[in-house]
């Protein structure tokens, strides 16, 4: 999806950019059918950036901003951020006592130009 850049982000802090993106990542779900559950879900294994709803199955989402060359959004996700964020899911759906629900992991990634959804990421 082609997202409008008027290059007012130059003058945020990265954690402000990293909120944008997340409320623009956040809008597009809700657009595309998602209910909102929560956002910025913190435990001692890290953060779930935006938990909502896709029908029956509960989606953890992690949204990644990048606006440098030298890799894509979706490319930054290293294994050690996929531990705690499989960790975090996990002590989620624990605190919650969802183990029999139907959960799924997607990244929603931004850049200067676009949002890109992926839907069912492995976490391995």
């Amino acid at each position: 999806m082609k997202i409008y850049s008027d290059n007012s982000n130059k003058n945020l802090s990265n954690k402000e950019k990293g909120k944008n993106s997340e409320l623009l990542a956040r809008r597009y779900l809700e657009h595309k059918g998602y209910s909102f559950v929560e956002s910025n879900y913190y435990c001692r294994y890290g953060e779930i950036d935006v938990i909502c709803k896709d029908l029956d199955t509960v989606v953890f989402v992690e949204v990644r901003m990048r606006s440098g060359k030298y890799c894509t959004p979706e490319e930054s996700i290293t294994w050690r951020k996929k531990e705690r964020l499989y960790n975090s899911i996990m002590n989620y759906t624990m605190e919650h006592k969802l183990e029999n629900t139907h959960i799924r992991f997607d990244v929603v990634a931004v850049d200067n130009r676009e949002l890109r959804h992926y839907k069912a990421v492995s976490l391995e």
